[in-house]
């Protein structure tokens, strides 16, 4: 499987997946923009969530998940169907707290702010608990740009990249993270991890 949508002649190898390097026991939260990065229809969800908990939570240590959160709108939820959008919620491994979201296109809506509240509600317990964290975050929106860069800030968050490189905005390809990858690199070299 290739995501990357080229011709089968200009399909490039597989890009090599090197798990970030973690610390037994450190917390990480996953905040994942749906909205803007969906699984593909070739794949499960159930399937990416596992690829996302054995990248991201496994082999780095393993970590400890302090949650894992999306943001949806109804159209976002007819859009990718009722049985797939359940799969989030009830897959055994990341049980994602799924957050209907208000915003909607027009200029001004901030659909995203609640993960946005959830990335800096979770850097400050770390400041407070004096731990160190990880915050995976899914998105190729530039409105993420600054809460993350926020966290990073207060010294004690590591950030960690997935973006969707056709609609990714440059800040967003260009923000410092201690480990990135474009979204369908991350998938494809996944399954072919699995064959």
């Amino acid at each position: 499987m290739n995501l990357n949508r080229q011709s089968p002649a200009l399909q490039t190898p597989l890009p090599e997946l090197k798990p970030p390097v973690g610390a037994r026991g450190q917390d990480i939260m996953i905040i994942w923009d749906f909205q803007n990065v969906r699984t593909p229809t070739e794949l499960e969800p159930t399937e990416v969530i596992g690829f996302l908990y054995n990248t991201f939570v496994v082999q780095p240590g393993p970590r400890r998940c302090a949650g894992a959160f999306c943001t949806f709108t109804d159209s976002t939820k007819k859009a990718v169907g009722e049985k797939r959008f359940n799969q989030f919620c009830s897959n055994g491994v990341l049980n994602f707290m799924m957050i209907n979201s208000p915003g909607g296109p027009r200029k001004g809506d901030d659909s995203d702010h609640p993960l946005k509240e959830m990335m800096m509600n979770f850097t400050v317990d770390c400041v407070r608990g004096h731990k160190d964290g990880v915050l995976l975050l899914i998105t190729a929106d530039a409105d993420f740009v600054r809460p993350a860069n926020w966290c990073k800030q207060q010294g004690c968050v590591a950030l960690e990249l997935l973006y969707y490189g056709p609609i990714a905005s440059k800040d967003i390809k260009e923000l410092d993270a201690a480990w990135k990858m474009e979204w369908r690199d991350f998938l494809d070299a996944s399954v072919g991890r699995c064959v």
